[in-house]
Parts: structure tokens; C-alpha cells; sequence
């Protein structure tokens, strides 16, 4: 976890392990404009674990709560030196699954 809390795989760890979690899929749908300089709050949450894959969930809202836009995110677990998906170790499911939503 980082200082604020929030579960992460750092890079450092997924190098050290030989594994990776690029982005394979990514959607964004708009509700309301957002203009260049605006403020906003991002939230993300990991929405589920498949065997090989998370699922992450978005969303933008401005400071008075109001939705932006809202996210999907995909990412694979990957063997770093064939490139190919792999299932993800019980150990990191195991420590991210407390923070499905």
C-alpha cells in the first residue's frame, strides 16, 4: 500500500518478480465537459480479478461532486521475458482482493 492507503503493485516489485501489468483495454465515456485547467477528483477501484486480469473503475467529478466522466481500465498480468498473460500469483490476489469493490 502506498502512504495514502491505496493497494498498488509498484514497478520495483512487478521488475523484481519478472512480471508485468500493462493496459490492455481502456474506455472513457463523458458526461459533462471539462475544460483545460479545470479541477477534478479522480477515483479508482479495482472492480474485480479474473485470472488473469483486473478490472478497474473510474470516475472524474468536480469538487462540488458532480460526474465528468467515467473510466474502465483493463490490465493483464504478463511474464515479463515471454510476454505472454499468466495467472496471477495467489499471493497478490490474496493481498489485493480486500479492495474489490
Amino acid at each position: 500500500m502506498d502512504r495514502r492507503g491505496r493497494a498498488v503493485l509498484p514497478r520495483a516489485f512487478q521488475i523484481r518478480h519478472g512480471i508485468g501489468t500493462p493496459w490492455v483495454h481502456t474506455s472513457c465515456e463523458f458526461e459533462k465537459p471539462l475544460h483545460a485547467g479545470e479541477p477534478f477528483e479522480l477515483r479508482l477501484w479495482l472492480e474485480k480479478i479474473g485470472s488473469t486480469s483486473f478490472v478497474w473503475r473510474g470516475e472524474a467529478a468536480r469538487p462540488a461532486g458532480e460526474i465528468l466522466f467515467r473510466l474502465k481500465l483493463v490490465s493483464v498480468m504478463v511474464d515479463l521475458s515471454t510476454g505472454k498473460a499468466q495467472a496471477i500469483p495467489e499471493d497478490i490476489r490474496a493481498k489485493l482482493s480486500r479492495y474489490v469493490a
